[in-house]
Parts: structure tokens; C-alpha cells; sequence
């Protein structure tokens, strides 16, 4: 039997796609998030457009992730740390 255990969302908006990625709780830290982050990138960025990233200011693991693969603070925000990928 099958089930999802995570996913890597792109989304188009304009002028950059902005990356959303889950794992389920019982499957983390597994290297999951950063195995599916880092191969969709490399899918990704054939395109030539930026990659960004919005994620919450407490989630410390996803942070570390993004910047483990390349991702730059653009900005902080009250709730939430802007990234992009260079």
C-alpha cells in the first residue's frame, strides 16, 4: 500500500517560483525534505527563473534545509524569513 509521505510544490508567480516542501512528522529526519528539495531544484532551475522561499521565523529545521542547499535570507519579517536561491 502507498502513501504520501511528503511533497515539493513549486509555484509559478510571475516572475519566480516560490518553493512549499512538507515531509509528515514520522518521517523526519530521514533526509527527505533535503533529498526532494535538492533534486526538484535541479529540475527547477533549467527554467532561468529565481527560486524564493517564505517560511515561518520558528521553523529552524526548514531554515537550516534551505540554507544547506543554497538559499540567502532576503528579508525578515515579524512571522516569517524571505529566501532565495542563488
Amino acid at each position: 500500500r502507498s502513501q504520501l509521505i511528503g511533497y515539493c510544490r513549486y509555484t509559478f508567480k510571475g516572475n519566480h517560483y516560490e518553493v512549499s516542501i512538507a515531509v509528515t512528522p514520522r518521517h523526519h529526519g530521514q533526509g527527505l525534505g533535503k533529498h526532494l528539495l535538492s533534486e526538484t531544484l535541479k529540475l527547477i532551475v533549467k527554467r532561468s527563473l529565481p527560486v524564493t522561499a517564505v517560511i515561518r521565523r520558528t521553523n529552524h529545521a526548514s531554515l537550516k534545509l534551505f540554507s544547506q542547499l543554497g538559499f540567502i535570507l532576503e528579508k525578515r519579517g515579524t512571522h516569517y524569513c524571505y529566501l532565495r536561491y542563488i
